[in-house]
């Protein structure tokens, strides 16, 4: 839906990119031992089985796959290959869609297990409200994404287009942060009922010698925030552009009179509709 000119990517966007896809998926595999650990005393998830116990995990493993994996490969690959425009846009779009049906998956998926248990409240923690604020995000742009770029009923409105665009990168921007933010504020509410700490008998000034105390599963899920936070910040720097005042061209050299006076600027990359 978003065509980047390659070329304005310097090389070490490239790898930034590269890093932020790397990161994701080592997330995803994080994700599936995170779900599979068996032990429930060090506070695994217990298994990927459709009874109702379960269910819970499917949440998080379908969410984590979807919000981040699928997010951030969607955004990727669409700045990193070189392939014709429509097929970056059938990619790009593939793999929103399959962020959408994991991520509704996983709601059914929570909303199923907490029928199932009565006692249990919908929507009244933080990580719901925000998931509910993400997923309003998320569709919306979706929805009028595949309108204005893929659809027919705007191929011929170029500047229509080219307006929407701006909004359509911001939104789809903002919903990635969104949906991390949301994805940790998950795991610090499973962490936290699931008791990711460690007993102590005085004033806790050396805590990295309990780090062996903290359970398994704990360290698993925080190592899996942290590289979310990761490929966040390296696909943040993948898609932003260093702007000289004179852009740099390997064809022309420029005087040192002019080279001194460049500014930098930090813009979003520029792209075509």
């Amino acid at each position: 839906m978003i065509s980047i000119d390659s070329n304005m990517i310097i090389r070490s966007q490239s790898y930034s990119l590269y890093l932020a896809s790397i990161s994701s998926t080592i997330c995803l595999i994080l994700v599936y031992f995170w779900a599979t650990g068996g032990s429930s005393v060090e506070n695994y998830l217990g298994g990927l089985t459709l009874k109702s116990p379960n269910l819970c995990t499917w949440h998080a493993a379908l969410m984590i796959t979807g919000m981040c994996f699928c997010l951030i490969q969607a955004a990727v690959s669409f700045r990193l290959f070189r392939i014709d425009h429509y097929l970056a846009k059938l990619l790009h779009f593939f793999w929103h869609s399959c962020a959408i049906i994991l991520s509704i998956s996983g709601i059914v998926c929570m909303f199923k297990f907490k029928r199932d248990n009565v006692h249990l409240s919908n929507i009244s923690s933080l990580h719901s409200w925000l998931g509910l604020c993400t997923l309003i995000l998320y569709g919306q742009n979706y929805v009028l994404g595949f309108l204005y770029f893929l659809s027919p009923i705007f191929k011929r409105q170029v500047d229509m287009k080219r307006n929407y665009l701006r909004f359509h990168k911001y939104f789809g921007y903002m919903t990635l942060v969104s949906a991390v933010v949301t994805m940790q504020a998950g795991i610090v509410q499973k962490n936290k009922t699931g008791g990711c700490s460690y007993r102590i008998y005085k004033v806790d000034n050396d805590p990295a010698s309990h780090y062996h105390d903290i359970p398994n599963g704990c360290k698993l899920s925080m190592g899996i925030g942290i590289l979310m936070t990761l490929a966040l910040c390296l696909f943040f720097y993948g898609t932003v552009e260093l702007v000289p005042g004179d852009r740099y061209n390997e064809s022309s050299k420029r005087s040192p009179a002019s080279s001194h006076k460049t500014q930098v600027h930090v813009q979003v990359i520029s792209s075509k509709v």
